[in-house]
């Protein structure tokens, strides 16, 4: 839990000192209906490449956790691209929760990566 404080200042203090963050929707075909995703990124040049994190809820959990949208701010601020998503069965996704396993998150983040 200590650690887990440390970071979250940590996220704070940095996004202070980033770029307006910028975001679109994007919707992914999963095994169990559509996935709802939204990307961040930083501002590229025409060609520009950069790194990309896939963000993952947890359990219960959906794309919309402050923490999560703190860490892609975060990360959009120091140029590197991040995708959050909602697993099927959570949030703005499709598919039943009570459908959902361990196994079908996993192809839901291999989806997302492809």
């Amino acid at each position: 839990m200590k650690h887990l404080k440390f970071l979250v200042v940590a996220l704070f203090m940095l996004l202070a000192t980033g770029a307006e963050a910028q975001t679109e929707n994007a919707v992914i075909d999963g095994d169990h209906g559509k996935l709802q995703a939204v990307i961040h990124k930083p501002a590229l040049k025409q060609g520009e490449r950069v790194p990309m994190v896939v963000l993952c809820h947890g359990f219960m959990g959906n794309m919309q956790s402050g923490l999560l949208i703190k860490i892609a701010e975060l990360l959009q601020a120091q140029g590197i691209a991040s995708i959050r998503f909602d697993f099927n069965g959570h949030g703005q996704s499709e598919g039943r929760f009570q459908d959902m396993t361990v196994l079908n998150e996993i192809v839901d983040a291999k989806k997302v990566i492809e």
